[in-house]
């Protein structure tokens, strides 16, 4: 808002030329303090999926919930608790202030103590995005340079503000994804984010339940140098029954070590089959032998298994209808591919590396399930 000052006089008193000039300085800070355009604030924004409830949302039986963690830099300096719930088709958003600047370790550790349905992360190649065996692949939008032109120049009437862009146009110029292989419903997107001319920074499939969850960066900035970053939440039109089996495999075991390396290990557990606990059992006698989850803790922590991420699926083969061959590569935690030195059977006295594993994974009813443990190092 404008600031509107007047000097008064009294008399014969004058005001001296150097308090006169004291005075416009101080005007004309206040001036750019109180016009945005010329505040830079430069409010940055991050975002974390924490975690998703089971369901669909679809029905009146129950709703889902995304977790979703924001934290903002510069002058903004806030953390905010993003809930989007899905009830009978329609989404609902809640926001809570974090009394203390992007501490998450309390939610994290809540989510554990819940059921939660675990999405399977697309990964980045080009400008594709998808995860290894899917038949279905997500990029970011591409526009003419004449509507780039456009929008631009009209953006700009809205002081460069993506609330009031949203709030003026809502869904219809959210640009969408470009689908290939599958097709997407758009259920929900976050308000403070500008959804034209934005690359992917995160993606997130979640078979169960059909949804793809997509986090946008984009590169535009508004009016204080703030960020424009959000995020996307589509419902697949086809049901999620069009992945094959070898695909729901593939990401079975690549959600399974995830969540090992990551240590949640009840979640684990549930992807893996009766063939994993054997060898942990004869390590641990002293744990439970129904203790899974304490099991396979164990196992990771103490008893030499290297609990690392997927770094890609190499090959699957069908084994049977039911049974899956997938063989692998693992990365650590720098992002350098695993490999183990190994020894060649006499007579030969030649070493060797070995960075490809290979695990059985077996439909049982509806879940795949994994055979085998990861690697051993002694």
């Amino acid at each position: 808002m404008p600031i509107r000052s007047s000097i008064s006089f009294q008399g014969e008193t004058k005001m001296p030329h150097r308090m006169q000039a004291l005075l416009l300085v101080l005007f004309c800070l206040l001036l750019a303090a109180c016009d945005t355009s010329l505040a830079t604030t430069n409010c940055q924004q991050s975002f974390t999926f924490l975690g998703k409830s089971p369901g669909t949302g679809k029905s009146n039986c129950g709703s889902t919930v995304f977790w979703i963690a924001e934290d903002v830099t510069g002058e903004c300096q806030t953390t905010h608790l993003i809930q989007v719930v899905i009830s009978e088709n329609e989404a609902f958003v809640a926001m809570s202030d974090v009394k203390k600047y992007e501490d998450w370790a309390w939610m994290q550790e809540g989510i554990e103590h819940l059921s939660t349905e675990v999405p399977i992360e697309l990964e980045r190649h080009g400008r594709l995005w998808y995860f290894p065996g899917a038949s279905w692949t997500i990029r970011a939008p591409v526009t003419s340079y004449d509507y780039k032109t456009e929008w631009k120049k009209e953006f700009k009437q809205y002081s460069s503000c993506e609330n009031q862009w949203n709030e003026e146009y809502g869904s219809e110029e959210v640009l969408s994804p470009e689908f290939a292989g599958i097709k997407g419903e758009l259920v929900y997107f976050y308000p403070e984010g500008l959804y034209i001319e934005y690359e992917i920074a995160k993606a997130y499939y979640f078979a169960r339940s059909g949804y793809i969850l997509v986090f946008t960066q984009q590169p535009a900035l508004a009016s204080g140098d703030d960020t424009m970053h959000g995020f996307l939440l589509f419902r697949e039109d086809v049901a999620f029954s069009k992945l094959s089996d070898s695909e729901w495999a593939s990401g079975a075991l690549r959600v399974f070590f995830s969540l090992l390396h990551a240590g949640r290990y009840g979640e684990a557990s549930r992807y893996c089959g009766k063939g994993c606990y054997t060898w942990l059992r004869e390590s641990n006698p002293a744990v439970a032998a129904n203790d899974f989850p304490a099991l396979l803790m164990y196992g990771c922590k103490s008893n030499g298994l290297q609990c690392l991420e997927i770094n890609r699926i190499v090959r699957v083969q069908e084994i049977s209808p039911t049974t899956f061959k997938i063989t692998v590569e693992f990365k650590d935690d720098e992002g350098k591919i695993f490999a183990i030195k190994a020894e060649a059977q006499p007579p030969s006295s030649h070493s060797f590396t070995i960075s490809e594993f290979s695990y059985t994974v077996k439909k049982v009813d509806d879940r795949f399930l994994v055979e085998g443990l990861p690697p051993y190092l002694q």
